[in-house]
């Protein structure tokens, strides 16, 4: 990914009454990250397994300084990588057994930024991500809440709004939920997964292709011995280059939407904290799509080699 020149890009989309923009690291995730952080004028809260980009420590840095408010809980195995960056902002370490994953910032209580990269250099910049970036004052309610109930060590919680399906993990509800999402795909399912591992959905993924269902994804090198590739043989397209493809996104039917912090694994929704969203939108699922082959492009064009 580092080959890929950045343009700073939003994608305007509007849904459900309030706007949603949709950020990619290959268009300059970073940067619009950066702005939407900028704009803060009391506070931000901020949630990611680790954090040590520059440009998001030197903003939040600089929005201390200025009397906002700035929260940030990490996962306590980074604690240490985030303060050698020179943070001078509140700061915490969750030190549960299992990973404090979430991936979120909510700024002024109003908009929020939530996708599958942490705030690092690699999440924002160098490997293949994606964020939505959300203008209302409900969303970031939500977001809110999940803050302090990671900060809490609770969990569990699903909340819905204007047609968004949010949930925080570890959820039985949640993965029952996106479970009997998939089973009713009715024509494809294309997805984007860093690590995946959780057999009940390749049982589902596989169940849905013994119907006629199109199914097709990437992966990165850390599934080479995946039973995706025994599933799905020529469907599945594994990275091997330097990035990461960090995604956690699936596409169903051209318009049914699965992305969050969360792998498809055992741990990713059974243990840690994790929040993952379930929405509908012909048009977000268009330029997810289009991120899907720009990486499946990617990974097709460094594998000749």
């Amino acid at each position: 990914m580092t080959k890929i020149i950045l343009l700073f890009l939003y994608i305007l989309i509007i849904v459900f009454g309030f706007s949603v923009k949709a950020l990619f690291t290959e268009n300059g995730a970073l940067d619009g990250i950066v702005s939407v952080i900028s704009s803060a004028e009391k506070s931000v809260y901020l949630s990611s397994y680790s954090i040590d980009c520059k440009e998001i420590i030197d903003l939040l840095n600089s929005l201390n300084l200025k009397g906002v408010d700035v929260n940030v809980i990490i996962d306590d195995r980074s604690i240490s990588r985030a303060f050698s960056a020179g943070i001078n902002f509140d700061i915490s370490g969750d030190k549960s057994s299992y990973l404090e994953h979430a991936k979120f910032v909510v700024i002024d209580e109003k908009r929020v930024v939530f996708g599958t990269g942490n705030f690092t250099y690699g999440g924002l910049i160098e490997d293949s991500n994606s964020f939505l970036v959300f203008d209302d004052e409900r969303i970031a309610e939500i977001f809110l809440n999940f803050f302090f109930s990671i900060k809490n060590g609770s969990s569990d919680i699903n909340l819905r709004e204007g047609g968004y399906n949010f949930f925080l993990l570890p959820s039985d509800e949640a993965k029952d939920y996106i479970l009997n999402r998939i089973l009713k795909a009715g024509e494809s399912i294309v997805f984007m997964i860093y690590a995946f591992t959780d057999e009940d959905f390749m049982t589902a993924f596989k169940l849905c292709e013994s119907r006629g269902i199109d199914v097709e994804g990437l992966v990165d090198d850390w599934n080479y011995d995946s039973k995706l590739c025994d599933y799905f043989g020529d469907n599945i397209f594994i990275n091997h280059n330097e990035w990461l493809v960090h995604d956690k996104t699936i596409v169903i039917d051209d318009e049914y939407i699965i992305t969050g912090s969360a792998n498809f694994s055992k741990n990713g929704w059974n243990k840690n904290n994790e929040i993952v969203l379930f929405l509908k939108s012909k048009s977000l699922a268009r330029e997810y799509l289009k991120h899907y082959n720009y990486i499946k492009g990617e990974i097709l064009n460094e594998n000749r080699y």
